[in-house]
């Protein structure tokens, strides 16, 4: 699962987003070490047509009812690429409303045993980020929705790679990782199909973990 990403490094967000928008990044977005998904924030997001605005993390359906839109954040801050395009959240989106939210890693949590030793079954958890490896930037898949005028978006999860096996031992999951070569294919309208070169894992990546400091705690002032 992803919920948790970074984004420290503004200009090197901007750098990704150039070639493939000619719009600045909208306002008000910050820079920050650790994006907590359970925040709902709003980051920007890359659209099809090169269009970038800031989206709400949580999907919502743009049929959703008003006393079910809380509830439903909370269970769409991930899509699985295996049900994406048959559960009713999703599937509309999964087809013709993909997106890229550009980061410059994202968070995963690797549990371990009493004796600080890698085990899925462990109560002990430790904090890795995760980042491309000579890349400053890079995109993850998404999906995005419109519902009374506000943008909401989920960013797609897939089985895990032989790396993400190693620090996402409990789940064996990560997020959906765009190369800037495929970019523009990710959010061209199309078929499950279409999407298999995305979704089967790939060891030549890049992906790098490095131990990190856990989540700030509510309130708390992260300095960069």
């Amino acid at each position: 699962m992803c919920f948790g990403v970074n984004l420290v490094n503004k200009k090197a967000i901007e750098h990704l987003l150039k070639p493939f928008s000619a719009a600045e990044i909208p306002q008000p977005w910050v820079p920050r070490r650790w994006v907590d998904a359970f925040t709902f924030p709003l980051l920007p997001v890359l659209m099809e047509g090169g269009k970038v605005e800031l989206a709400r993390w949580g999907l919502i359906p743009s049929w959703a009812k008003d006393d079910r839109v809380l509830e439903l954040r909370t269970m769409t801050l991930n899509a699985k690429s295996e049900t994406m395009f048959s559960l009713p959240s999703f599937r509309n989106s999964a087809s013709s409303q993909r997106c890229l939210i550009p980061v410059n890693g994202f968070f995963e949590y690797q549990h371990l045993n009493n004796a600080g030793l890698p085990d899925p079954a462990g109560r002990k958890s430790k904090p890795f980020l995760l980042r491309l490896k000579d890349h400053e930037a890079f995109f993850l898949g998404g999906l995005w929705s419109q519902r009374n005028g506000e943008k909401t978006y989920t960013i797609c999860t897939m089985p895990a790679n032989s790396l993400m096996k190693e620090i996402h031992n409990a789940k064996e999951r990560q997020p959906v990782v765009i190369l800037e070569e495929w970019a523009r294919d990710w959010v061209k309208p199309g078929l499950p199909q279409e999407l298999e070169k995305f979704l089967t894992p790939r060891d030549d990546l890049g992906l790098v973990a490095e131990p990190t400091e856990g989540k700030p705690k509510p309130g708390e002032m992260e300095l960069f």
